[in-house]
């Protein structure tokens, strides 16, 4: 896996022109579904952080401010995981470095689509995403509220959804 985010991160024509379909294959692998099981029960083994690394070299290379990525589906699955990451069990998000990857990923989310400037048959389905993201996280850090992380992580969270607020106002508005 770090080979392959490495080749995803600096050389990410190579991998598409050398295998169109690499990014699906990899996160419907036997093995990725095994990494988010580990994961998501709080298991952070290296392989499995690896695996949502290269989830996060996948989405840094989009460009988000669109709703083109929307429709390609491998794309979609590394979302779906990632935002399923986000209600992984074990330490604090801002000490978890699968969790935080996973907020990074659903920021870079949020922030490309507030930057979307046309309307989109995809607005709901963005919406959505992003509401569930908050909403699921609001919820786990009310499980954790004791954490002396807590402060910070509301704060990252309040961030992510006034996005989808700002742009929901401004969608709705015109």
């Amino acid at each position: 896996m770090p080979c392959l985010t490495s080749l995803q991160t600096y050389q990410p024509r190579l991998l598409t022109r050398a295998y169109p379909e690499y990014r699906g294959q990899i996160v419907d692998s036997d093995a990725a579904s095994r990494w988010k099981s580990e994961l998501l029960q709080g298991d952070f083994s290296p392989e499995a952080n690896s695996f949502v690394e290269f989830l996060e070299a996948v989405v840094h290379q989009l460009d988000t401010t669109t709703d083109e990525y929307v429709k390609a589906g491998d794309v979609l699955r590394c979302v779906e995981i990632a935002q399923s990451l986000l209600r992984c069990k074990g330490a604090a998000m801002v000490e978890d470095e699968a969790c935080q990857a996973a907020l990074d990923i659903m920021t870079t989310i949020a922030e490309g689509y507030s930057d979307w400037s046309e309307p989109s048959q995809f607005d709901e389905g963005m919406t959505n995403l992003i509401q569930d993201v908050c909403l699921g996280k609001f919820l786990s850090l009310a499980d954790h509220r004791r954490d002396a992380s807590s402060d910070v992580e509301i704060e990252m969270y309040s961030t992510m959804c006034s996005i989808l607020l700002r742009h929901f106002g401004s969608v709705t508005s015109t």
